[in-house]
């Protein structure tokens, strides 16, 4: 036993030895810490050392605010009679503290610390996933080095991601999470309770059924988190969820094909004779002498040149707000917007150009980084619209990837994304703190029509796969302020799709059934 001491001694004399500048030493902790963010001191319980977040105290292994509260003699801890934290808010009757705010508790509700209109605050499901295929992310929720998790991050707390096994939700050091006898939320390598139970419920965090937490101002610029309200300065949030699916795999890239002309839905002549099967065959002919130069194919135009209403069986589409068919040359790095209403996009990266449904398509490779096409001038289109491509991804185990997204990681407010998460197998719409999903296999290497009408009327959103209707959700679809993106990773700025990606039309209005199956028949806007 002594020998293990003085082995644990010497380590940890080593380990002080070795901090770099600018570093102390906690031996409680056996770990370096900065002494502006960190203060390594006795717990005023149980006596023993301590490392927490400047400005707080440890009382019975949990970091408190020293300016607010005082630990007692059996280990809880309550608020001082006389706080010296900065002012607080105090809101009156109807309303809610979210951040340093006060809200109309009847037009607000308060997710993550941002105040979010009544029509996008969690709604009530059965429903509750007690496992998620990918780590997740609580928004705006940060980790101090004891374990604690704060909203709004405060000193001394970093970002962290979490997995969900089995109810099971553990951080990133592999400590798991739980609810503490005062009610906190906390993480340790043991926890200290049993109450470990916890899942996902429409993107909100649920622990022992129930949805709403307490965000109580710790004065050090972060709030930690409680199931219950223990004091005046708490107030009631929901903790929003998102999953943070893989952005990069270990496929191989999709292979460099030249342009070709290539009839939608029709299969290749495999009866041809090699070296040169046929690749377009309207039908079996009595010889194949000509299979390799097939009779030329007349592609409908593109442009400006589309009539303002295009009318094919009573079925009629308005021009469209945006659409790329990608068959012009991108060299110069920009995809020509073929509606004729200057929306041109720039393309990020270096993806290259290959054969599609219909004449010429865009190739991403997530494997080289970031690559995506980002339209700028996206403003005007409202919160009803419609979104349709082809997609074809090169493996089935390709990263999350944003179909589309109109989002950006600091802005939740406005804009929607719509991705798909591989592993999931889920085709996912998002917007404002709210989303709902489907779940659609994608097959590596086939084409793939999809689309998404959002009707603000009905507060719907539909997915449409190769023209067949999923059930309507509902969903309350923020309009968009800023620039469009396709092909994005799940996080911003991060690789995403490896595939790709033909005639993506946008329109100003919700499509019916019909005028989904008429895009994908003929790839509107073409004539």
């Amino acid at each position: 036993m002594l020998r293990s001491y003085l082995l644990l001694l010497t380590l940890s004399l080593a380990l002080a030895q070795n901090c770099d500048v600018g570093f102390s030493f906690c031996a409680g902790a056996n770990t370096c810490y900065n002494p502006t963010q960190y203060v390594c001191s006795t717990d005023k319980f149980n006596g023993q050392e301590k490392l927490c977040a400047a400005g707080t105290f440890s009382c019975n292994n949990i970091c408190v605010a020293e300016c607010g509260y005082q630990c007692n003699a059996d280990g809880s801890y309550t608020p001082r009679a006389n706080p010296t934290c900065p002012t607080v808010p105090q809101c009156g009757d109807g309303s809610i503290l979210c951040g340093t705010t006060c809200h109309d508790s009847s037009k607000f509700c308060c997710v993550s610390g941002f105040a979010t209109p009544k029509s996008s605050c969690p709604k009530p499901s059965d429903e509750c996933i007690k496992t998620s295929p990918c780590p997740i992310h609580l928004s705006n929720v940060g980790t101090l080095f004891d374990g604690q998790l704060r909203l709004f991050h405060g000193a001394g707390a970093t970002e962290v991601n979490f997995t969900l096994t089995d109810g099971e939700l553990r951080d990133d050091r592999g400590q798991i999470c739980y609810i503490s006898a005062s009610g906190q939320l906390q993480c340790n390598f043991q926890a200290q309770t049993n109450d470990t139970n916890f899942c996902i419920s429409n993107d909100i965090l649920r622990h022992s059924g129930g949805t709403l937490s307490f965000a109580c101002d710790t004065g050090t610029g972060g709030s930690n988190i409680y199931d219950r309200l223990i004091d005046s300065i708490c107030s009631p949030l929901y903790i929003h969820v998102e999953q943070v699916c893989p952005s990069t795999s270990s496929y191989s890239p999709p292979p460099t094909q030249a342009p070709s002309t290539v009839a939608p839905n029709v299969p290749a002549c495999t009866w041809c004779p090699q070296p040169a099967p046929c690749t377009w065959c309207p039908k079996p002919p009595s010889a194949c002498s000509w299979c390799a130069q097939p009779p030329p194919i007349v592609f409908p135009s593109h442009g400006a040149s589309c009539p303002e209403k295009w009318n094919v069986g009573g079925v009629s589409l308005p021009n469209p707000f945006l659409h790329f068919s990608f068959d012009l040359d991108l060299a110069a790095k920009v995809v020509s917007d073929d509606s004729g209403n200057g929306r041109d996009g720039t393309i990020m990266g270096l993806p290259i150009q290959t054969s599609g449904v219909v004449k010429a398509a865009i190739s991403f490779d997530a494997s080289v980084g970031l690559q995506a096409v980002q339209v700028n001038k996206f403003t005007g289109l409202g919160s009803n619209f419609t979104l349709a491509t082809w997609l074809k991804l090169s493996a089935a185990d390709a990263a999350t990837f944003k179909i589309a997204s109109t989002r950006g990681t600091w802005n939740m407010f406005t804009g929607w994304d719509w991705q798909y998460c591989p592993l999931t197998k889920v085709v996912s719409f998002s917007s404002g703190f709210t989303s709902t999903s489907w779940k659609v296999e994608l097959n590596a290497n086939v084409w793939t029509h999809l689309a998404v009408t959002a009707d603000s009327q009905a507060g719907q959103v539909t997915l449409f796969v190769n023209g067949q209707a999923g059930v309507p959700q509902s969903l309350d679809v923020k309009a968009s302020t800023g620039a469009l993106s396709l092909a994005g990773g799940s996080v911003e700025g991060v690789a995403g799709l490896s595939g790709c990606l033909d005639d993506f039309v946008v329109f100003d209005v919700a499509m019916d059934a019909q005028q989904i199956e008429l895009i994908k028949n003929n790839g509107c806007p073409l004539q």
